[in-house]
């Protein structure tokens, strides 16, 4: 069973962050007129997706060192003039001062994530669908209809009007390198969407969105499945997965034998909708 320390909060954050980082520069590659950036900082990246989406964000900060007031300043000049609202995810280990000294350049606590995870296991290979969808390993040629499904599940009303910036990025996101991209279908409509990211022998089940008319059917729950028995079978050693407390999406991974390691605090000058992407 997994437990957590410091050091082993500041790997995962660490391989969060970088996970974030291949995703702007696979932005930067494919859709470089969106300005997507990135900054270096301490244990870490500043992303910014270029677009106020889901990727203008610094991960885990305080997890892997002391964050000086310099380097606060420098990281808020950074996303200066760039669109979108910044968060911050503050690492549970940060110094116990980050927070106030954010809190003091206007930002406040928004959320809160839990990262939670599991031993992955032989077992976990083998697994049963009990919902009606088709789940299955998205190809190049379900990549407009991956990034269409993926957009539209985070609206609460699935023929609503997407930001036309949404495409290229949703694009970029399923060439990443760090992505491994998996959809849902309902006869010959697809209805959800997922991805899987592995590296260093560590798996993380990300972007998760259903279109609203077919969620709670269980679609989610068989994502789940079998992404976790695809990164067994590409040999990853742990799974890890984000969450927003008393979530469904949290609750199906504790079912899935993921527990709370430990939960990181969010901050924005302004409210967030999405904290977890």
């Amino acid at each position: 069973m997994l437990f957590t320390t410091r050091s082993i909060c500041a790997g995962y954050e660490k391989f969060f962050a970088e996970i974030n980082a291949d995703l702007i520069r696979s932005q930067q590659l494919f859709c470089p007129e969106m300005e997507p950036d990135l900054m270096k900082i301490t244990g870490g990246w500043a992303t910014c997706d270029g677009i106020d989406a889901y990727n203008t964000q610094v991960i885990g900060w305080g997890a892997n060192g002391e964050v000086s007031d310099d380097e606060i300043d420098q990281v808020l000049k950074f996303y200066e003039n760039k669109p979108g609202r910044v968060r911050i995810e503050i690492s549970c280990f940060a110094d116990r001062t980050l927070i106030m000294r954010l809190e003091n350049r206007g930002f406040r606590v928004r959320g809160w994530i839990v990262t939670a995870g599991k031993d992955i296991i032989e077992e976990d290979k083998n697994f049963e669908f009990k919902s009606p969808f088709k789940c299955f390993l998205a190809t190049e040629k379900d990549e407009e209809v991956w990034v269409d499904t993926m957009n539209r599940g985070f609206l609460d009303n699935e023929d609503g009007e997407l930001d036309p910036g949404l495409l290229p990025m949703g694009k970029a996101v399923f060439r990443s390198e760090s992505i491994i991209p998996f959809i849902a279908y309902e006869g010959d409509k697809a209805v959800a969407s997922s991805s899987l990211t592995v590296k260093d022998n560590i798996a993380c089940l990300v972007a998760a969105t259903t279109l609203p008319s077919f969620r709670r059917k269980g679609a989610q729950r068989d994502m789940q499945k079998i992404r976790i028995a695809h990164a067994a079978k590409m040999g990853a050693k742990t799974l890890l997965f984000e969450g927003l407390p008393g979530t469904e999406s949290l609750h199906n991974a504790y079912k899935r034998g993921i527990t709370a390691l430990y939960s990181s605090v969010v901050l924005a000058r302004e409210e967030i909708d999405n904290l977890v992407f």
